[in-house]
């Protein structure tokens, strides 16, 4: 046993060796804000509660660079996720509802938030057609369209949507509720959850802000005083 534990170690550090080779010579991950690091695994001082939840794999973005999953793109930061297809907008159209949220983050949106697009299509949506994607639909710098081998992109579907029901039940799989439904969280402390894809873009863009780090306090503490008591008109 011992010894297929260290055959296993030994391959994995190999691979990620050989991944983290390969990405000092790829351009840098400008748009999401943050570059492949060539080392092993995330830095621990940003690995959240999460880290070994999520697969630890390689992406490729709408611009045609690599970036590791975890490490590069959701460690540390507050995002918002969903699954997606070019073909499958016409019966979900997520996309075009997340544009619209993209407006209500202003300057936050590549400095303090992130969105993410991961194509459920990879065969079909390549790092071009999700370029040409992302222009259509007015993308800016923080959201970044990502596509995935196939079995890597069914993976991460299971990393984040799992039908506990069928789990509990001994099923494979239950239905396939990735399409409709958006992903967000906040991985520096482990706060996630989830909301309708087509919700109301204000309010989409208002879940971002639920999990979000606040500002600490300025200045010296402020004690309140009592409540003036309430009139017989309701009003104090």
């Amino acid at each position: 046993m011992a010894e297929r534990r260290d055959d296993t170690t030994k391959s994995r550090r190999e691979v990620l060796t050989t991944l983290a080779a390969g990405a000092v010579a790829l351009p840098a991950v400008a748009h999401g804000g943050v570059a492949p690091a060539p080392a092993e695994v995330c830095d621990p001082a940003a690995a959240g509660p999460n880290a070994r939840h999520f697969p630890h794999l390689v992406v490729t973005t709408h611009l045609g660079q690599r970036a590791r999953f975890y490490e590069d793109l959701i460690a540390g930061r507050t995002v918002m996720v969903n699954f997606m297809s070019i073909a499958g907008e016409a019966g979900h159209p997520v996309t075009a509802n997340l544009a619209r949220a993209q407006r209500f983050l202003g300057d936050r949106l590549g400095r303090e938030v992130f969105l993410y697009s991961l194509t459920v299509d990879p065969r079909r949506d390549t790092p071009g057609d999700l370029a040409a994607f992302a222009r259509r639909h007015g993308a800016r710098e923080g959201w970044l369209f990502l596509n995935a081998e196939p079995d890597d992109v069914e993976r991460l579907k299971r990393s984040f949507f799992v039908d506990r029901a069928a789990h509990h039940l001994g099923h494979a799989s239950g239905p396939d509720c990735s399409r409709g439904l958006v992903r967000y969280g906040n991985e520096a402390t482990g706060l996630w959850g989830s909301c309708p894809a087509i919700a109301d873009p204000r309010w989409l863009a208002a879940r971002l802000a639920w999990v979000s780090p606040a500002p600490p306090p300025t200045g010296p503490p402020r004690r309140r005083g009592p409540r003036a008591p309430m009139t017989e008109g309701g009003r104090s």
